[in-house]
């Protein structure tokens, strides 16, 4: 378990605020997040939360590293995503909100500020509109860009390319049984399931047939077509991805490997199914 140590007034190192993720709160706001939040000391190897775990909180570095560790698609064991220093935050993934994308191990003794999202957003707010949505931006942003590490789809392109995907990329939630598309709509984007599980169905003489189910990391979209060969349907509450189809045809055309290696997974996936 991790030691939490109190932080009384503003005893907060100051590079917490410095973080991209905190930088421009008002002095209100900051007190609001010190005195809600926490500093969590860590060991060298400790582990403060395991990918797959819920959490509500993120995190910002006080001293020390940390590393993020996750099993990429393709890979059999864990590899470091990236490693997070004194003023970089990680655990962003708890705004969205979804289960945690990494396991975050101490790789040195450190000391981290944990910060409650729900807070964080109270506070922001009150430091007007224009800086609670940068903000906000910014920590899913980072999160984004965690999940697109592990992803097939991203793991071996350029950071310009990786750029180009969170500045198009939209979140959208469907509930149980609501449609993400159906059979013979126009293709338009290409669909990463963040959280959640999808059901691939298709229609024959009005029976309904179940090609695949995707979960967290999958893509699905039909990229290369001008219209839906099947339909996707929600089969829980589900966090979706969306990448407009003409900007994975630009990074296509950069990445000529990029579309075959997808539709190589895809393959087998369904055919393991």
């Amino acid at each position: 378990m991790s030691e939490i140590v109190a932080a009384p007034g503003n005893a907060w190192p100051e590079r917490v605020f410095d973080a991209a993720v905190l930088r421009g709160l008002d002095g209100r706001a900051r007190r609001e997040i010190v005195d809600a939040g926490a500093l969590v000391s860590l060991e060298p190897g400790q582990i403060l939360y395991r990918a797959g775990d819920l959490g509500d909180s993120f995190f910002v570095i006080a001293s020390g590293k940390v590393a993020l560790r996750a099993v990429r698609r393709g890979d059999d064991g864990e590899s470091n995503l990236r490693a997070a220093t004194a003023g970089d935050s990680f655990g962003e993934e708890a705004t969205v909100p979804t289960a945690r994308r990494a396991t975050a191990v101490a790789e040195d003794r450190a000391v981290v500020a944990e910060i409650p999202v729900h807070v964080f957003r109270r506070a922001a707010g009150r430091s007007g509109s224009g800086e609670a949505e940068r903000l906000e931006r910014t920590l899913r942003r980072i999160a984004t860009r965690d999940l697109l590490r592990t992803l097939a789809l991203s793991r071996h392109l350029p950071d310009a390319d990786i750029d180009a995907l969170l500045d198009a990329v939209r979140y959208h939630r469907f509930e149980r049984g609501e449609a993400v598309y159906r059979q013979g709509d126009p293709s338009s984007d290409l669909w990463l399931v963040g959280d959640g599980m999808v059901q691939i169905q298709s229609e024959d003489e009005d029976r309904l047939h179940v090609r695949a189910y995707l979960a967290r990391g999958d893509f699905f979209g039909d990229e290369d077509q001008t219209r839906r060969a099947a339909t996707a349907v929600a089969s829980g509450a589900s966090l979706l991805l969306a990448i407009p189809a003409p900007v994975l045809r630009e990074i296509a055309a950069r990445n000529p490997e990029l579309l075959p290696r997808l539709r190589r997974v895809a393959a087998d996936q369904q055919a393991a199914q």
